[in-house]
C-alpha cells in the first residue's frame, strides 16, 4: 500500500482544524425585559457587524424578573432590564449597569384622528373610565379602549410614581397585558385603543404618540426635565465581564452605542 506523506497528513489535519475555527461562532444570549428588547436587538445587530466571529442572540420577553432568573441559573449572559437590581439579586452576585433611560409614552392606534395632546388629568380620566369617548378630548364619537399593564410593570411604576392618582385606578376596568411586544401589537390591533410603552418599542410601530401638555418625548425634553416620564435601561449580568460579553456591554456605553440609541427613541447616558 501506497504511503501518504506525514507532510500531506499534517497540512490536511492544520486545514481541517482552520475550517472548524473558522465554522465556530461565539453566541451570546441576552434575555430578559420586553421593554428594551427592539433597542437591544438594534444595537445587537450593528455589534455584529463590527464583530463578526459573534452572533447575539436576543429571545422574546419573559419579564425583567424572569431574565434575572435565567441569569442566575446561568442559561443566558446578560440579561436586559428596566428596573434597579434588587438586594438580594445583588447577594446572589449579580451586577448592573444603567445604559440609556426611554421615555414612558401614551402611545394610540392610528385609527384615532384629533388627539394629538393630552393633560395628566385627561389620561386619568381615560384609564379610569370617566372619559369614555374620543369626542370627549375634541375627536371622534367612538368608545375609547384602554390597554393597562400589570402590577409591578417598570412603565406602570413610573406613572404611579409621577402622576397623582395614577395608582388608584381600577385595573380590573382595562384590558391587562403582560409584556410590552404585547402591548405594542395590542394596539396596533384594535381601533381607538390607547396604551402605555417605552418610546423605543413605540418608535418604529406606526403607533401615533401623545404629546403631554403639549409637551413631546423629545431626548432634549427628557434631560431639561420638561417630560418627566422615563424608565431606567439596565444590564445585569454575573461574576466578572469576560470576552465577547464584556465587548458587548462597552460597545452600548461606547460613544457608538450610544448614538445608536438616541436614534432609536431612547436616552443616551452621554
Amino acid at each position: 500500500m501506497k504511503k501518504i506523506p506525514v507532510l500531506v497528513l499534517s497540512c490536511a489535519v492544520i486545514f481541517s482544524m482552520a475550517g472548524n475555527i473558522c465554522a465556530a461562532q461565539e453566541e451570546i444570549v441576552i434575555s430578559c425585559s420586553g421593554d428594551n428588547q427592539e433597542l437591544i436587538r438594534v444595537l445587537a445587530v450593528e455589534f455584529e457587524k463590527a464583530n463578526p466571529g459573534t452572533k447575539v442572540d436576543v429571545p422574546e420577553s419573559i419579564g425583567s424578573s424572569g431574565g434575572i432568573k435565567a441569569l442566575t441559573r446561568g442559561t443566558c449572559d446578560l440579561a436586559r432590564i428596566a428596573r434597579p437590581l434588587k438586594d438580594k439579586e445583588k447577594a446572589d452576585g449579580l451586577d448592573y449597569k444603567i445604559f440609556a433611560y426611554s421615555p414612558v409614552v401614551f402611545a394610540v392606534n392610528p385609527g384615532v384622528k384629533g388627539i394629538d395632546s393630552m393633560t395628566f388629568e385627561q389620561l386619568l380620566g381615560v384609564f379610569s373610565g370617566r372619559i369614555a369617548s374620543w369626542s370627549e378630548l375634541g375627536g371622534k364619537k367612538q368608545k375609547i379602549y384602554t390597554a393597562q399593564r400589570e402590577s409591578g410593570d417598570s412603565c406602570l411604576t413610573v406613572l404611579e410614581k409621577n402622576i397623582p392618582g395614577w395608582d388608584s385606578i381600577e385595573k380590573s376596568s382595562n384590558q391587562i397585558i403582560y409584556s410590552t411586544p404585547e402591548m405594542i401589537r395590542t394596539i396596533a390591533k384594535y381601533d381607538n385603543t390607547i396604551g402605555y410603552a417605552p418610546l423605543s418599542m413605540v418608535k418604529n410601530s406606526g403607533l401615533k404618540v401623545i404629546k403631554i401638555a403639549g409637551v413631546y418625548p423629545s431626548v432634549e425634553n427628557i434631560k431639561d426635565g420638561s417630560y418627566r416620564l422615563a424608565v431606567p435601561f439596565g444590564i445585569a449580568w454575573k461574576g466578572e465581564l469576560q470576552g465577547a460579553v464584556r465587548a458587548f456591554v462597552d460597545f452600548i456605553l461606547s460613544p457608538e452605542g450610544q448614538s445608536i440609541i438616541a436614534d432609536n427613541g431612547a436616552v443616551p447616558l452621554i
